[in-house]
């Protein structure tokens, strides 16, 4: 295998990750089959009504999987719900459930395991799950891919208790910090991965989950750069706030979680006094994202002199020609420019006239275009 990835072995999660309620057919095929109206209307409707039960529910089958009977009752009481003037169709429902006749297998799945194990990359399954699980791999095509499987039935202990990311960590035999896990609750799977020590990347397809303070991809087909180190001119991202303060831009701080899961280390360079910085974005959160914090205070130039920058990179152990920097001032772009640093600009509070510009790599309206183009 390539030595060169960051990970020696990704473990995913199933539900929600390789499998889903994502495809309507299989809700037709049920009204079909009970004698109910089947034009696309209805079996939209009933996919609608079930998944929004589905989410609405999600937070409270955290940890259940440990055994069986709690984790299939909270499935029985999802479809009560999803009929609850029909309880007889509820409970048809189930068992058709209960016979895998709903989810279906994402369309990014396949070509990222083919491609990951074309790299050699060992994958594992860690889930919360019943004892069919393997079964119903075998089923979809998608158990040989896997190295290891881990189910929460067998094994008697559920995400996100770190006690099962340990019987994840004895079968793939690596150290826990070559361990990526890859799941869609950031309760279940980011919380219980961080707790026993991996790596965590939430697969977020329809971007609902840019609050969540952790690295996100929006297909599994991302994983094929995520577990690649960063280009040696952007080993770090070094961030201007000054002309973000009193608040963080919209969008900067999730950037920042997917940065740092990538493996981008990052520092802060503003010339506010560390006084003032503790005072304004201290209590936002975000700060303990950066690996260095360079302030007004700690030198005797300011922008657009490259001392801050400067003192950034060596505190950072880099080269300057190792750093991006984005800014959105001209002091702080000849700063930049002047030690060798390649930058980028961002237009938000202060955006400069474009002649002042020139020489960016890139020049963003945004946080989520500036997100584009630095996570590919």
């Amino acid at each position: 295998m390539d030595t060169g990835f960051r990970y020696g072995t990704i473990i995913f999660d199933v539900g929600g990750t390789l499998l889903g309620f994502h495809e309507r057919e299989p809700f037709r095929e049920f009204l079909a089959e009970v004698g109910l109206p089947v034009s696309d209307e209805d079996a939209r409707e009933l996919h609608r009504r079930f998944v929004a039960v589905v989410v609405d529910a999600r937070d409270s089958a955290e940890g259940l999987g440990a055994n069986e009977r709690p984790l299939y009752d909270w499935w029985r009481n999802i479809f009560a719900k999803t009929w609850p003037a029909r309880p007889d169709l509820a409970e048809e429902m189930y068992r058709a459930f209960r016979a895998n006749r709903f989810d279906r297998t994402f369309a990014d799945v396949v070509p990222a395991l083919e491609a990951l194990r074309g790299l050699g990359m060992p994958l594992g399954i860690l889930s919360n799950f019943g004892t069919g699980l393997e079964e119903l791999l075998r089923d979809r095509g998608l158990r040989d891919y896997f190295d290891f499987l881990v189910v929460s039935a067998l094994v008697g202990v559920a995400k996100p208790d770190p006690a099962i990311f340990d019987h994840a960590v004895t079968a793939a035999k690596q150290p826990r910090s070559r361990l990526l896990y890859v799941g869609d609750h950031f309760g279940d799977d980011a919380g219980g991965a961080r707790a026993a020590g991996l790596d965590v990347a939430l697969i977020d397809r329809a971007d609902r989950h840019g609050d969540k303070p952790c690295a996100r991809i929006h297909s599994l087909l991302d994983l094929l750069r995520y577990i690649r180190p960063p280009a040696p001119d952007r080993r770090a991202v070094i961030l201007d706030m000054d002309g973000f303060e009193p608040a963080f831009v919209p969008g900067i701080v999730p950037l920042m979680h997917d940065l740092r899961g990538r493996g981008h280390r990052l520092a802060l360079v503003t010339g506010r006094a560390t006084a003032v910085l503790d005072q304004v974005l201290a209590p936002l959160g975000g700060l303990d994202l950066f690996e260095v914090v360079v302030t007004g205070s700690q030198v005797l130039h300011g922008k657009p002199d490259p001392e801050s920058y400067r003192l950034a990179a060596a505190r950072l152990g880099l080269d300057p020609g190792e750093c991006l920097v984005v800014e959105n001032s001209p002091l702080g772009i000849r700063a930049a420019r002047a030690d060798g640093m390649g930058w980028v600009a961002l237009e938000t509070s202060l955006p400069a006239p474009s002649e002042q510009l020139a020489g960016a790599e890139q020049v963003f309206p945004d946080v989520k275009a500036l997100r584009a183009w630095l996570l590919t």
